[in-house]
């Protein structure tokens, strides 16, 4: 596997019904190979509360525009997070969707996968095709933020919170400061310094977990590239989640 590309924080004002009101996080993973068949992009939907009419209305668009590239199925036995780049592009470029909350469900679409965070309940984890340890710090303080989420690295064992009979599939390093606004001027404090800190990290924790997604504000001046890179030294290439990297629109 290659190096993975990123969207970038911009802001907009989304039309009522429209896919605009989703904030999706969209990742894509590049195998090296310049033609469009290499790559995958994963997007993750959060949304506020909307009702079911909406959100199948939603489904309704996405599936229209994307919905031949969409990952509808997997191999049996397997999860999500096993699946190979190769099994995902086996047929062409491929979007898997993840889907936060209970609308994927309630309302069972194929290529609309269910997303569950690793403090989710045991019951809703359990329904979970894609678990992710994704807990930002929420704080304003640089090293506050550096210190919180390399302590939860070290301690990520690579189960849910709720119910350690369940994997967590993958862990999400969000190097984020949250600040009442005036977040370029945050992410500069905190991307200027990515690279230095991602090179003293040891690539596994003390339970073999490694750091599988990078959460940055304003990518295109994060060097996530370069840092991802330095993240997959001495790793296997091969599974989709290996050092990927990922923004996101609001």
């Amino acid at each position: 596997m290659g190096s993975s590309t990123t969207t970038a924080r911009r802001r907009r004002s989304p039309s009522p019904g429209s896919v605009g009101w989703s904030r999706c996080i969209a990742t894509r993973w590049a195998t090296g190979s310049t033609t469009a068949s290499a790559t995958c992009t994963k997007l993750t939907l959060y949304f506020p509360q909307r009702t079911a009419a909406e959100y199948e209305l939603l489904v309704t668009q996405i599936s229209a525009s994307l919905g031949r590239w969409l990952v509808k199925s997997k191999p049996p036995g397997k999860r999500l997070a096993d699946m190979t780049l190769n099994e995902y592009v086996a047929e062409g470029p491929a979007i898997l969707i993840a889907v936060y909350g209970e609308y994927a469900v309630n309302a069972k679409h194929p290529g609309f996968w269910v997303y569950r965070r690793w403090d989710s309940g045991a019951l809703a984890a359990a329904e979970g095709d894609l678990r992710v340890f994704d807990i930002y710090s929420d704080r304003v303080s640089f090293k506050k933020m550096r210190d919180h989420q390399f302590d939860q690295f070290e301690k990520y064992n690579g189960k849910m919170k709720h119910d350690q009979s369940l994997p967590c599939d993958l862990f999400l390093l969000s190097w984020t400061l949250t600040p009442a606004t005036g977040v370029w001027f945050a992410a500069q404090a905190a991307n200027r310094r990515l690279g230095e800190y991602i090179i003293k990290t040891p690539p596994r924790n003390r339970y073999k977990q490694m750091i599988n997604l990078l959460f940055v504000d304003y990518v295109e001046y994060a060097r996530v590239t370069d840092v991802s890179h330095e993240l997959q030294l001495g790793e296997p290439y091969g599974p989709i989640y290996v050092r990927s990297m990922i923004g996101y629109d609001l």
